[in-house]
């Protein structure tokens, strides 16, 4: 196992951070945030796909997932493409968790999801379009006192 597992690292990109051993979301979600800002400020279109696969890792067959260890280094496709690829190997985009969130400059352009967002919260940071961090603070105070209040007793003796 160990030995697969450092092929696996070593083939991982830097997109995949969060599946990465000693490796932080963190620069994902400030790269999201930073375009957002961006955005806003030169009035620019952006719209953003949040993807997610019904039960991926159990899905996935197993000469199929060798193959795509094989071709780490191909090029990423278009979501319509990913999707059509995804099913060859036993993949499902899980159309009630994948969302598409848009700012005000973008337009109506169709895009065949069943769920258009103003705010998502992608590897546990609530986003907007606004850049607007009020909502995540509200969000994270609730986390942080629904744990508190859940080991409160064992704090109080």
């Amino acid at each position: 196992m160990a030995r697969i597992r450092s092929t696996l690292e070593e083939a991982q990109t830097v997109e995949q951070a969060g599946f990465r051993r000693n490796f932080s979301n963190l620069d994902h979600i400030a790269t999201c945030r930073r375009l957002i800002e961006a955005s806003r400020e030169h009035r620019l279109p952006v719209m953003m796909n949040f993807i997610d696969y019904k039960k991926a890792f159990d899905s996935v067959e197993l000469v199929k997932a060798w193959e795509a260890l094989e071709k780490q280094e191909r090029a990423s496709e278009m979501l319509l493409r990913l999707d059509e690829e995804g099913s060859h190997c036993g993949l499902t985009i899980n159309t009630s968790k994948t969302k598409v969130m848009r700012n005000q400059f973008s337009g109506d352009t169709r895009v065949s999801l069943k769920g258009d967002v103003d705010e998502y919260v992608y590897l546990d940071s609530q986003l907007n379009m606004r850049d607007d961090l009020t909502e995540e603070l509200v969000r994270r105070r609730k986390a942080g006192w629904a744990a508190f209040n859940s080991i409160r007793s064992v704090l109080e003796d």
